[in-house]
């Protein structure tokens, strides 16, 4: 479904085939590796992998967005990285049962961290919302 939407997303003719747009798709595609894990019986790692990798990923898509094309990058688009990031934290909690704590803490991490030191993370960079206000 992400990889669905991805295309989708893509293919808007908004802006056309910008790098940002590519690494979606890319990510799209190694979303899609979780239906193998699956095919294999490896539930338990196909779950981690649905709770870890979409903040980090968001993480890295805004960075590359901003530092490859700052010229098109509006607060908007600052706003909703942020917004992407922070849904992402419900993940854990929708795939691991409740009596799981240790998991869903666990895959909560990399959400929280994002949330929490994505402005630091961006400043590294030099792009920062400072930088773009």
């Amino acid at each position: 479904m992400f990889f669905m939407l991805s295309v989708l997303f893509l293919v808007y003719p908004n802006r056309g085939w910008t790098p940002t747009r590519q690494m979606i798709l890319i990510s799209g595609m190694i979303m899609s590796d979780i239906l193998l894990l699956n095919g294999q019986g490896s539930y338990k790692l196909s779950k981690i992998i649905i709770s870890i990798y979409p903040p980090l990923i968001i993480l890295a898509i805004s960075l590359f967005d901003k530092i490859h094309q700052p010229g098109i990058i509006t607060i908007k688009d600052l706003f909703f990285y942020r917004f992407l990031a922070m849904s992402t934290a419900i993940f854990p909690i929708l795939v691991f049962q409740a009596k799981k704590r240790w998991l869903i803490f666990f895959c909560s991490l990399p959400s929280m961290a994002v949330m929490a030191f994505g402005d630091n993370i961006h400043a590294l960079f030099g792009v920062s919302l400072e930088d773009f206000g």
